[in-house]
Order: C-alpha cells, then sequence, then structure tokens
C-alpha cells in the first residue's frame, strides 16, 4: 500500500499485466492484431529514405542501417554534395541506392534530426555547392560502397531494397501516422556515464510515467469502444471533465512519491509546504505533458492538428469541446461559451507556443524532464519562501548538468543556440496568463481537493 500525505492508492496489478489485456498493446502477442492503428514491423519506414526496414535505431533516430552508414560517412569526410536535378526535393526511395540524390538524402539526415556533433570530431559538410544552371540532365551518383555490413546496399546486405508502390510525393504523409514516437535521448547510455540530478529526475520520471499508465489503463474510460491509438499502441480515448479529475485525483499521490524521490528539498518540507509545491507543479505539469504526449504519440499532420492529449490515454479535441464539458445542466449558456472560448483558446495557445517547439526542437527526453524540473523550481514559485535558496541551487545543479550534457556527452561544441531554445521554451511555459488559465479550467478542483487531504 503506498501511503502519503494526500490519498491512498494501492496498484493491484503490474503495467505488463495490465497491457497484456489490451489486444492492441505493444505487449500483447505480436501480428495477431488487424487493426490499422497498430503499428507492425512491415509498416515501419525509415524516416530518412522512406524504405520499409526492421525497425532498429542508429543515432537516437528511426533510419535504416544504409542511411545511418551514408551519414557516417559523409560527416568524416567532409563530402561536399550537388543536387543534379537542382530541384532539392528528389524522391530518395529509388529502385537502387545508386541513383538516390546524396544531397537530398543529406537534407533529409539534417531535418528528421540526425546531429553532426554525434559523428566525433567532425563537422557538417554544410559546404553545399549550388547546381549550374545549365546542368539538367539527372547524373547518376556512384557512392563508395565502405563500411562492411553498413554498405548502402540495404541493412540486410542485399542489392536493392524492396520498393513502395507509394508515389514519392505521397510517401512522407503517408508513412508519418507509423513511425514510432520520435526519439528521445541520441545515446542510450547518455545518462549512464554520470550520477547527475538530471539522470535522477530522469528515472525517476519514467518509474512515475509507468504507474500512471497501470493506474489509467485499469480505469473505466479505457472500455469505451471509440479509441484511436498512438504509435505506441496505447488506446487514447477522448476526454471529460469527469475522467480528466478522476485521472488526476487518483495520480496525485504518485506525484508526491515522484517528487519525495527524486528531491531532497520537497523531501525535508513540511506537509503544508509539500502541499503548495503540488498545488503550484500540477497545472504546469499538464501544460508540458500534454504537450510532451501529443508531441510523442501523434503525428505533425493535418489529420491531428485539433488533437492535444490531456493525460497518458486520453485527448481533447478542439473541435469538440462540448464533448470534454459533459453534463452542463445548470450552467447557462453565457457560462457554457466563455468555457469553450478560453478552453479552444488554451489549446490552440499551448499547441503554438509549447507543442511547435517541441517539434522544432526535436526535444530529447533529458531536456523535457530538465524543463520540467525548473518549473519545479522555478522562481516565482518559491520566492519569499523557506525554499528561495534550495530552488537557486537545484536550478544551479540542473544547468551544470545540462552543460555537461551537451558539451561532453553530446560534444556539442557551441551548444549556445540549443540551450537558449530549451530556455524559451521553459519561459512559454511559465508564461502566467496561460497557467492561470489552466487552473482554472482542470484544477481549481484539484487544488481544493489538494489543501483538504
Amino acid at each position: 500500500m503506498i501511503s502519503g500525505p494526500f490519498i491512498h492508492f494501492d496498484p493491484t496489478a503490474t503495467l505488463q499485466a495490465v497491457m497484456m489485456r489490451h489486444p492492441t498493446s505493444p505487449l500483447s502477442i505480436p501480428g495477431t492484431s488487424t487493426s490499422p492503428n497498430v503499428v507492425s514491423a512491415s509498416d515501419i519506414h525509415c524516416r530518412v529514405c522512406e524504405r520499409q526496414y526492421d525497425g532498429s535505431q542508429h543515432f537516437g533516430i528511426d533510419i535504416c542501417r544504409a542511411c545511418a552508414a551514408f551519414f557516417r560517412r559523409s560527416v568524416s569526410v567532409k563530402k561536399t554534395f550537388v543536387c543534379r536535378r537542382g530541384t532539392n526535393s528528389c524522391p530518395l526511395n529509388t529502385v537502387s541506392r545508386k541513383t538516390t540524390c546524396q544531397k537530398c538524402r543529406w537534407m533529409r539526415c539534417l531535418n528528421v534530426g540526425l546531429q553532426v556533433e554525434l559523428v566525433s570530431g567532425h563537422r557538417s559538410p554544410d559546404h553545399v555547392k549550388q547546381p549550374p544552371r545549365d546542368e539538367e540532365k539527372f547524373e547518376m551518383e556512384e557512392e563508395s560502397i565502405r563500411d562492411g555490413d553498413e554498405s548502402d546496399s540495404g541493412s540486410e546486405g542485399k542489392p536493392f531494397d524492396r520498393m513502395d508502390p507509394t508515389p514519392p510525393h505521397e510517401q512522407t504523409f503517408q508513412h508519418i501516422p507509423l513511425h514510432r514516437p520520435i526519439p528521445t535521448m541520441a545515446n542510450p547510455n547518455l545518462l549512464l556515464t554520470r550520477n547527475s540530478l538530471i539522470s535522477k529526475v530522469l528515472r525517476n520520471y519514467e518509474e512515475f510515467t509507468k504507474n500512471r499508465l497501470e493506474l489509467e489503463l485499469s480505469l473505466p474510460h479505457i472500455q469505451q469502444e471509440q479509441k484511436m491509438f498512438g504509435s505506441t499502441g496505447i488506446p487514447i480515448v477522448k476526454a471529460t471533465r469527469e475522467t480528466v479529475f478522476e485521472i488526476y485525483q487518483k495520480q496525485l499521490e504518485l506525484l508526491h512519491i515522484f517528487l519525495r524521490s527524486t528531491f531532497s528539498e520537497y523531501e525535508e518540507c513540511d506537509v503544508p509546504e509539500q502541499k503548495r509545491i503540488c498545488a503550484l507543479f500540477y497545472p504546469v505539469l499538464w501544460e508540458i505533458e500534454s504537450c510532451y504526449w501529443t508531441y510523442r504519440n501523434m503525428p505533425a499532420t493535418s489529420d491531428c492538428e485539433h488533437f492535444l492529449m490531456c493525460t497518458q490515454t486520453t485527448y481533447i479535441d478542439v473541435r469538440d469541446v462540448e464533448y470534454w464539458l459533459g453534463n452542463t445542466d445548470g450552467n447557462s449558456a453565457e457560462d457554457i461559451n466563455t468555457i469553450k472560448t478560453r478552453l479552444e483558446r488554451l489549446l490552440q495557445t499551448a499547441r503554438t507556443s509549447i507543442l511547435d517547439r517541441m517539434h522544432k526542437l526535436i526535444i530529447k527526453e533529458f531536456e523535457f524532464v530538465t524543463v520540467l524540473a525548473l518549473n519545479i523550481w522555478a522562481p516565482r514559485n518559491h520566492q519569499q519562501s523557506c525554499l528561495d535558496k534550495a530552488a537557486d541551487h537545484v536550478r544551479t545543479t540542473l544547468f551544470d548538468d545540462l552543460h555537461y550534457l551537451y558539451h561532453d556527452e553530446l560534444r556539442i561544441e557551441n551548444y549556445a543556440g540549443r540551450m537558449g531554445e530549451i530556455m524559451c521554451l521553459f519561459t512559454e511555459v511559465q508564461t502566467a496568463d496561460l497557467s492561470s488559465t489552466i487552473q482554472n479550467i482542470f484544477f481549481s478542483e484539484l487544488t481544493a481537493y489538494i489543501y483538504a487531504q
């Protein structure tokens, strides 16, 4: 039995046991589901060349071994590329890789998030020549076949990869929904070389997320017939106020456990101060996580541009806020319209100011949890409180860890630009108007519940 100063929650089943009961779960027996929304191995495509492949990751990205080898060689030997067609938009899923435009392949590598800094000791071949204007004829580029089993003949050593019958201009949009989540760490061992605060936050956050998912999958809302499935295969249903409040209420103790096990500063606080921190942080947690889960689970396509995930198993459709409101008996039409307008504006603002920035950054998981931790210990949360100096210390430690990760682990010589973008994201999350709106719409009842315990 988990105990704490708020509520009591006793998990009755393991995550694996719960997930195994859901045929759409990635933990269920593979190949038995007939749902078109569940990703199978045959539906996984390289994010660069769009060929079907085995689903492995290279440089932390879902790309085939051949494209990874191409990227590594290009950086290592500082190749200069020219688009022979002069369009900079050549199809990459060609019959033979030897006919693939290498300039367009290189640009695609950068666009999907491959980082030159991960190829140690080398810089980007960004000195790409402009093609001559009179060069209209497409010339085949023979690509050097090196690196043994990482040759451009494909990850299985065959001379040609299987062609996808989809026309090249349709391939990108058709296959994006079938990609697994955008990778969260450029190096799978990134945080294991140093016992940092960020690594502690990441480990405990993963446990926090797993326990919350287990709880959500045990609740009645997951039994709804109408579901959609994210790239992880977990069922996602449309959210209502009642469902969301029930989830948040039951997860409150798990939030307390996460904060207590991660930050000694929180653990040493008395109960009233812990409640104050939870009440302040819950709206911000929703603001960051809803955008991050949308970023991880839903493709950036027109089909999903109106969706924003609310919890790990629920989402809100901006076009149908009436569904989220649920039973509105006792409320005037004016009040309902006011809430609808504020909710619509809130969701659109969250997408444009936070979600779009995550897509632009291709944010890594350690960066996400850093923003999360910074918001717990933001200056405005602890000014004129007993935790003011402790919050300063936590933020300083997080910044030192970020420097180490960028400079020593990822070996980014000039990481100022990326650090600046992360701080811009932090600033957007801290926007007072957005936070207060989230508090009023989603968490007014929960805040009262926290202090009543």
